[in-house]
């Protein structure tokens, strides 16, 4: 299998104006994706905000089970990690987002009193790694349609600062990854939410894996779904019954690679259920 690794020339120039901004900036907000609430978070973010307080925004929750995004708030809790589970596109979430905001602009203006100068509003940095939500997540909380969004990694470019009717400004910013992506499970599971181009990882690697991935965690999907009552003994079976039930065939055999695509889409889109890719550490749990 392909080594994944998907670090354009756009990343590495973005990734040097969040460190020359992020000075600027009050708050960083860090939007990861619910499913998957570790592996997509960019471990170089540290190096690029310094010592700039933060909020872990988990989006796409509405894809994930309650009881899974209690576990992971346990989790950040106790790591003193303050975090959010939203859902962008349909408005969750937003106030207990907005809450945390809320009581950053109380310090603040506190800040500012003492220091005999006027309130303004809480300058926030929205990052993270593609496709996770940034641009949905800030029309969403300044209650218009203020900057581009669509469900492709590296759509936002450059960074923008957007003013809302609120106590706040954000300023969006490109998804970036790191230069080396040294875990290739991790890096496959980016791949299956759509955070890494399908010109770094082709969607039959990323629907293989989701498909092995399915069997070993989720198995009741396939008789739920696709009408596969028993599980065969080999993956390849399993991929052909899938195809099988949804018509993807042709002279000679199934078409193979629509058959990924679809299994990839159909995860994306929640119609496999919620559904998280990985839980918190065990041993961290209590």
């Amino acid at each position: 299998m392909t080594v994944i690794n998907w670090f354009p020339g756009h990343m590495a120039k973005a990734g040097k104006e969040i460190k020359n901004q992020a000075a600027l900036c009050d708050l960083i907000l860090e939007i990861a994706d619910a499913r998957l609430p570790e592996s997509s978070r960019n471990p170089e973010l540290q190096k690029l905000i310094g010592n700039k307080k933060s909020i872990l925004v988990l989006n796409k929750s509405d894809l994930t089970e309650k009881n899974d995004r209690e576990a992971w708030l346990r989790y950040y809790r106790s790591r003193k990690q303050k975090a959010a589970f939203v859902a962008a596109q349909k408005k969750a979430g937003l106030r207990e987002l907005k809450d945390l905001l809320n009581g950053e602009i109380a310090a603040l203006k506190q800040t500012m009193e003492e220091r005999g100068r006027r309130p303004r509003p809480l300058r926030v940095m929205m990052v993270g790694i593609p496709n996770t939500g940034k641009s949905a997540l800030l029309n969403a909380m300044a209650g218009a349609q203020k900057v581009k969004t669509g469900n492709k990694p590296g759509l936002t470019r450059s960074l923008q600062w957007v003013r809302t009717g609120e106590n706040w400004e954000l300023l969006d910013s490109p998804g970036i990854l790191w230069p080396k992506l040294e875990d290739q499970d991790a890096a496959m599971r980016l791949a299956v939410v759509g955070s890494i181009s399908k010109d770094a990882c082709s969607e039959e690697d990323s629907g293989w894996y989701l498909l092995n991935w399915l069997i070993q965690n989720h198995p009741r999907v396939f008789s739920q779904r696709y009408q596969v009552e028993h599980l065969p003994e080999y993956p390849e079976e399993l991929l052909e019954m899938v195809a099988r039930n949804r018509g993807m065939v042709r002279k000679g055999g199934i078409r193979e690679t629509e058959t990924y695509i679809m299994l990839l889409k159909e995860f994306r889109d929640g119609k496999l259920g919620a559904l998280m890719l990985e839980q918190p550490p065990k041993e961290e749990l209590s």
